[in-house]
């Protein structure tokens, strides 16, 4: 028993940790990685970007360059959260090899995720009856992997692909670079109030926002604010040929905090709750409610659709009382 200590005592003093809401490519940076910082930097900006998302790295405490590096990501998607692992080492070539792995989930089964999804994706095989493994047509380097969870309900969706550096450069057309490079994205653009916004499959039109102490005359739903209740009343619109879900409302203030709807507002009546799904062409008028301090000014981030990878932000202009 006393050697499993030990030995445990042993493999943590061999490693620093860091937790950072920063780049990856900074960590590995602060830590003096250079052999596999290219590595590093190419698969950071490829899979996170500048999307918002907090870090922790594992690295040798005596040997950081020589050693593994090690990276988990949590990365925030418009409507989802994902699991990113980066993980490089020096080869004994002098290069660098890598490997990265991300995980979410996705609302509904395997098979609508694989045709909405990833329908350009070959399908490469079935692990254990019930995983659907498939490759990138441009690199085959790229696997994803389709499990289904909780009764086919929801898909575990993993993406995972090893970099083996050349004599090459990273990102060149060799097996060994990711999929594609990283493109800048386009600002997201900030509307106003009562204006029809058209993204990705959603339209959205918010008709009015006031400040209130209480969800309802209702006496049955006397529920005090932990903070003022903020009602938003807007249209949303499915402009997609097939079923879609609205996907989750979030406010976002002056300093970029991001907050969740109130899970308070459930029950008033014309309450548009996450996952409400609305067929082609169909809309739907109602409210979200946040429950937020009044000293910020907000602005309501809308998403094009689950997976559009579309957002933009309306400014509202609340009201005082109501």
């Amino acid at each position: 028993m006393k050697n499993i200590v030990k030995l445990l005592l042993a493999l943590i003093l061999a490693n620093s940790t860091t937790l950072y809401a920063t780049s990856v490519t900074d960590m590995a940076n602060k830590n003096g990685i250079k052999a596999c910082g290219n590595q590093i930097k190419v698969i950071a900006d490829f899979m996170i970007k500048d999307r918002t998302h907090v870090s922790r790295t594992i690295v040798h405490k005596n040997a950081p360059d020589k050693r593994m590096f090690d990276a988990m990501t949590i990365m925030s998607y418009s409507d989802v959260d994902s699991h990113i692992s980066i993980t490089a080492s020096p080869n004994p070539a002098g290069k660098c090899d890598a490997a990265y792995v991300e995980t979410f989930v996705q609302k509904g089964s395997c098979v609508s995720a694989r045709e909405n999804i990833f329908s350009n994706w070959k399908f490469a095989g079935n692990l254990n009856g019930s995983t659907t493994m498939l490759k990138n047509t441009k690199n085959g380097t790229v696997n994803i992997y389709l499990t289904p969870q909780l009764s086919n309900t929801v898909c575990m969706v993993t993406k995972r692909e090893v970099v083996y550096e050349s004599n090459k450069s990273i990102g060149s057309s060799h097996s060994g670079s990711p999929v594609s490079q990283p493109k800048s994205e386009p600002k997201v653009k900030v509307y106003k109030e009562e204006t029809n916004v058209n993204i990705g499959y959603t339209s959205y039109v918010v008709w009015r926002s006031w400040w209130s102490n209480r969800l309802s005359d209702n006496k049955f739903l006397v529920q005090k604010p932990d903070a003022k209740f903020l009602f938003v009343e807007l249209t949303v619109k499915n402009d997609d040929k097939k079923a879609r879900s609205i996907a989750p409302f979030k406010l976002i203030d002056e300093n970029g905090a991001e907050y969740e709807a109130s899970s308070k507002a459930w029950a008033v009546k014309g309450f548009i709750g996450v996952l409400t799904s609305l067929n082609p062409g169909v809309k739907k008028r109602g409210f979200i409610v946040f429950d937020v301090p009044t000293e910020h000014k907000y602005k309501l981030k809308i998403s094009g659709g689950y997976w559009s990878g579309k957002n933009a932000f309306i400014q509202l202009s609340p009201k005082v009382t109501k």
